[in-house]
């Protein structure tokens, strides 16, 4: 991992350039097209932090990605040690499963963003966002309960791999909803989500090992964490981008 950083690092220095006018191979019209997009400097400096956290719409999907970073942390924290400790796979075994459903969460991303384009054309973007997030995280509640309850190992690599994969689905939808709430300062919005979102993982990361040291049962919390998606799916519904900072 440390040898493809370096190395990613050389790539990026040898290609990348400061503005797009410095980039070898860019045509007029997309030159146009980003220049025609820029803001000023000076509105880049002017965060209007006070309406921003004035909307509701901002703090309903602040809810909905904290609710639904427990799905995820589950796989970045627990997933592995939940394979061993409580499915029963031996290391060996693990270690080559337990990337599986990353794989597919990778192909989910890039098949949500087109989803949600295509989606968006048909019934409009607001309503897009919201039919993709709210389905996408009641199929993965349902996904990881049943991940919970099933003791064979192919039930159990097939329920992860899609769990986490139908979960990743609607990443882009989330930001892209995001993005329209938060308007001319959307980048300011999605970091406010995802900082609720790294703070909902950690709780869950936490609370995860405590429940099991106290109950011995690696099954039971993972039910908690589809009832945390579940109610992700729920708000994510809910959510209204249209009416964001405009």
């Amino acid at each position: 991992m440390g040898t493809t950083g370096a190395v990613w690092a050389v790539i990026w220095w040898l290609w990348f350039r400061s503005s797009p006018e410095e980039m070898p191979g860019i045509s007029v019209d997309e030159l146009a097209e980003i220049r025609a997009g820029r803001v000023t400097h000076e509105l880049q400096n002017k965060i209007p932090w006070a309406k921003l956290l004035r909307l509701p719409q901002i703090w309903l999907i602040v809810a909905a990605y904290f609710c639904y970073a427990w799905g995820s942390w589950f796989f970045f924290g627990w997933f592995t040690t939940w394979m061993v400790q409580g499915a029963g796979f031996t290391l060996a075994q693990m270690g080559v499963f337990a990337s599986f459903p990353f794989v597919l969460a990778m192909f989910g991303n890039l098949l949500g963003g087109v989803l949600a384009q295509w989606l968006g054309e048909q019934v409009g973007r607001p309503r897009a966002y919201r039919i993709i997030t709210s389905s996408s995280l009641v199929v993965g509640a349902g996904l990881l309960l049943a991940m919970s309850i099933v003791r064979g190992h192919v039930e159990i690599v097939v329920l992860a791999t899609a769990a986490f994969g139908v979960m990743d689905l609607m990443l882009p939808s989330a930001w892209a909803m995001c993005m329209d709430i938060g308007g001319r300062v959307g980048g300011t919005a999605t970091g406010v989500m995802n900082t609720a979102g790294n703070l909902g993982g950690w709780v869950c990361a936490l609370l995860f090992g405590y429940v099991v040291q106290d109950t011995r049962s690696y099954n039971l919390p993972l039910r908690v964490v589809a009832s945390m998606v579940l109610i992700a799916a729920l708000l994510f519904s809910q959510v209204k981008s249209e009416q964001g900072l405009r």
